[in-house]
């Protein structure tokens, strides 16, 4: 289950937050993706991927572009240069 806030994506499993992605408002377009955040048992089975996913789908709905500080983001938009649409470098 996805829930996302102002500042907040998070996914669980009904159980365990699985991962969150904590984020602020820069201003009206753009977000600073501060920190992508795996609860330690879920660590290492690809839900780093599958939180950003749910970061593209959020940046896509609201017509958004995001910064990112946290170095988890910033690798995987290094290697998914395809999405470079949604980043700010």
């Amino acid at each position: 289950m996805v829930n996302i806030t102002d500042t907040k994506i998070t996914i669980t499993n009904g159980l365990d937050e699985i991962i969150y992605l904590e984020f602020s408002n820069i201003n009206d377009n753009t977000i600073d993706v501060l920190h992508v955040v795996a609860n330690d048992k879920y660590k290492g089975q690809g839900y780093g991927k599958v939180g950003m996913e749910e970061l593209i789908k959020y940046l896509e709905l609201n017509n958004k572009k995001a910064k990112l500080t946290c170095p988890f983001a910033v690798a995987y938009s290094l290697k998914h240069p395809e999405l470079d649409k949604y980043f700010i470098k």
